[in-house]
């Protein structure tokens, strides 16, 4: 297949689960090159608007019915073989068969198929040959069985069918306490598999926490992303990990720079500094941790609440609003709490980070950060949250799950646009001031919409399989990162929709 540097495509297959969804069409994601690594953006200097031409998106051709009836053939013979996996290049194709169903197909399932990158039959690189089969543990008080899944699994290369890879991987037990009619399974090993595969990946066109992405953000200058680590449902599976980990990752290469160890809980709130130096990262418990974005060393750790905090746009201070005592201030040089604001609430710099906005119940107010003296303050709710556009205007930004998205102008009062996908219900969005905003589905859908005009723009099959768990454009607004409840983060340029 043929690409530019900038070209974007994208890899899923092989990290989606075949057991619901349907199929997708593919939508270019960004492969990673060689290019080195950017300078941040010195203070106070605007981030020029990307130029890029965007490339246009071939429609798929291939066809599940097809081409599982000529590589089936192909998957049965594999599981009289073994190897040792070594290496292999996507795009993949997964077949599955389950030996404990009736006819015992092997399968194309539609919710990740055809891989993002797979046009033509072709393109394909390579077929995972899945063969599941259960065991039951026991019985629940109602007599239905408790089972535990098991994946063989075979790694054949395409055309030729030979075998490049195999492994058998087996999933969780079952919970002791049952959460519906019928029968219940463990988890599934997904995950396992998945591992598997991407560990062994001649080319990495995404990034993998392997578990639910409860958390992203960028670097000032785009170049670093970091994603926090969350749990699924059914935590209380055998084998479920409380290791939680913060990932620092190189936007151009791919490489992982840092995996950054210390959190027991979801990692949900990520900030870098504005020098790209350090990195805030909090979890569900609010125990805030303060790391060298550079070398990956623990700072420091903070005692309060510090579920909600930002850094201000000068870098002088992390803004701490942990409990009700009001706001604490972090002197980013020594790490040490010097001076306290009484209030607290949600916190919006202005443009140009002289003035810190609050917003809570029944109160706003308007902070000057060289005194931090308030200038005004009004007896007014905000519903949602604020958010400054690239022209200096102020904006709410309310709704989710089954609200449509009002954005609107914080000043006149006016409703700019209604967003009302017909996804619903909206798990996440994301807001860019340069006229985008990014909603993501429970189905694995992303919609990108021009917040100005409440038009859509651009609809992403970002995981066909599992929910949109996070969010998050560049600074500038070029490119989207999006996560999902099986681990996976991907990157879309969306560059052509500014």
């Amino acid at each position: 297949m043929k690409q530019s540097n900038w070209k974007i495509f994208l890899l899923f297959g092989f990290l989606m689960s075949w057991q619901l969804g349907c199929g997708s069409t593919a939508t270019p994601a960004l492969v990673f090159t060689d290019t080195p690594v950017l300078t941040p953006t010195p203070e106070n200097t605007a981030t020029p608007t990307p130029t890029f031409t965007p490339t246009p998106t071939p429609e798929p051709t291939l066809s599940p019915a097809s081409f599982s009836q000529k590589a089936a053939p192909l998957c049965e013979p594999a599981f009289s073989s073994n190897a040792v996996l070594q290496e292999v290049s996507a795009p993949l194709v997964y077949l599955f068969q389950d030996e404990y169903s009736a006819d015992k197909q092997w399968g194309v399932v539609n919710n990740f198929f055809p891989p993002a990158e797979a046009v033509t039959e072709s393109d394909v690189k390579a077929v995972v040959c899945v063969r599941a089969s259960r065991q039951r543990l026991f019985s629940y008080q109602d007599g239905e069985p408790g089972y535990q899944l098991t994946w063989n699994a075979r790694l054949i290369s395409w055309p030729d069918g030979n075998v490049i890879g195999s492994e058998t991987f087996r999933g969780d037990p079952p919970p002791g306490i049952k959460f519906g009619g019928g029968a219940e399974y463990g988890r599934s090993p997904k995950d396992q598999l998945n591992r598997w595969i991407y560990d062994h990946l001649t080319t990495k066109t995404f990034f993998y926490t392997g578990d639910r992405v409860s958390g992203l953000s960028f670097s000032p200058d785009g170049q670093i992303l970091v994603a926090g680590k969350g749990l699924r449902l059914n935590v209380s599976y055998a084998g479920s990990s409380f290791d939680m980990p913060v990932y620092v990752w190189n936007v151009s290469t791919g490489e992982t720079l840092h995996t950054l160890k210390g959190h027991t809980q979801a990692v949900y709130w990520l900030s870098i500094s504005p020098d790209g130096k350090l990195l805030a990262s909090s979890d569900g418990d609010c125990k805030l941790k303060i790391w060298s974005r550079v070398s990956g060393e623990l700072l420091q750790s903070f005692g309060g609440p510090g579920c909600n905090f930002v850094f201000s746009p000068d870098g002088r201070y992390l803004l701490i609003a942990g409990d009700s005592s009001g706001t604490k201030l972090m002197d980013l040089a020594s790490l040490e709490i010097v001076n306290s604001l009484p209030y607290i609430g949600g916190m919006t710099f202005s443009p140009d980070g002289k003035t810190l906005i609050f917003s809570r119940v029944n109160a706003i107010v308007f902070i000057d950060m060289e005194s931090l003296q308030p200038v005004k303050s009004l007896e007014e709710t905000v519903e949602g949250n604020l958010e400054f556009d690239s022209r200096g205007r102020l904006l709410a930004i309310k709704g989710r799950w089954l609200d449509p998205i009002q954005v609107i102008d914080f000043e006149t009062k006016k409703v700019i646009s209604a967003i009302t996908p017909d996804n619903l219900p909206i798990t996440v969005s994301a807001f860019s001031p340069y006229g985008l905003l990014a909603t993501g589905s429970q189905g694995g859908t992303v919609s990108v919409w021009d917040w100005e005009t409440g038009a859509l723009l651009r609809e992403l099959q970002a995981s066909p399989l599992d929910e949109i768990s996070s969010l998050a454009f560049t600074p500038d607004g070029s490119r989207l990162a999006v996560g999902d409840n099986g681990g996976i983060v991907t990157l879309w340029d969306v560059s052509d929709l500014k």
